[in-house]
């Protein structure tokens, strides 16, 4: 059957109006899609794995190497006293100054600690030093007392011999006759004696007893009696004192 020529004209524009829409529309390939666990190192390039394609808390300690993490890597303050491990901080790990009081512990400077002479006075407390901090043969002398320092109460009972006393006072009692010695051992002239004769309550005789003589060993004594000199021994009480 033969078609006629008008409806043959609109057939042929119909084919040629769809050949050119297909011309104009670019054809994609469907997307590709990798199976799980496909890509492995070997398909990865060198530094291909940037920092956003890591997924926070990504990366543990199994994933760095030995040394990996470097000063630069960790942050101010990020290393806190539960990350150091026991015994890790010796003294090079320390700079110098950066032990203060507040450092130090109670207590944990001993005796050991401190370098010999390292403490002088101004290192220590104020009426902190006791008896029992001073050696027996400390050897304190006298220029480390101030004046007037020891009084009666530093002093215990019978300590000061007569050796200590700048005063020396002997005394005694002594048979002598008029004319007779009285050696009185201060080892000086003294500058003051006293003589008194022993007690005679029963007698009416007037006794007179002076200091007829002094030296540096004796006291020459005088004795009269009724005015006359006494010959015979009487007992005298005497008291010597040499003042410097």
């Amino acid at each position: 059957m033969m078609l006629e020529k008008p409806i043959l004209i609109s057939l042929i524009a119909v084919i040629l109006s769809a050949a050119a829409i297909t011309s104009s529309v670019v054809l994609r390939p469907a997307p590709f899609l990798l199976e799980n666990g496909a890509v492995g190192s070997a398909e990865l390039a060198n530094d291909a794995v940037t920092t956003v394609k890591i997924a926070d808390n990504a990366v543990d300690s199994d994933k760095l190497a030995d040394n990996a993490v470097t000063t630069n890597d960790i942050a101010n303050s990020a290393v806190t006293g539960s990350k150091i491990a026991s015994d890790a901080v010796d003294d090079t790990k320390i700079a110098s100054g950066a032990v203060g009081t507040t450092e130090l512990a109670d207590n944990a400077v001993t005796s050991a600690k401190i370098l010999p002479s390292a403490v002088d006075g101004t290192r220590i407390l104020d009426n902190s030093i006791r008896d029992a901090d001073i050696n027996d043969a400390a050897g304190i002398a006298g220029s480390k007392l101030a004046n007037y320092s020891v009084t009666n109460l530093q002093l215990d009972n019978n300590c000061v011999t007569e050796n200590k006393l700048a005063i020396k006072i002997k005394a005694g009692m002594t048979a002598a006759a008029n004319g007779g010695t009285i050696a009185h051992g201060l080892g000086a002239v003294p500058t003051s004696v006293s003589l008194t004769l022993e007690n005679r309550a029963a007698t009416t005789d007037n006794f007179v007893i002076y200091v007829r003589g002094l030296n540096a060993e004796n006291i020459t004594v005088g004795i009269t009696k009724n005015g006359v000199a006494h010959g015979a021994s009487e007992n005298i009480y005497w008291i010597a004192i040499y003042t410097p």
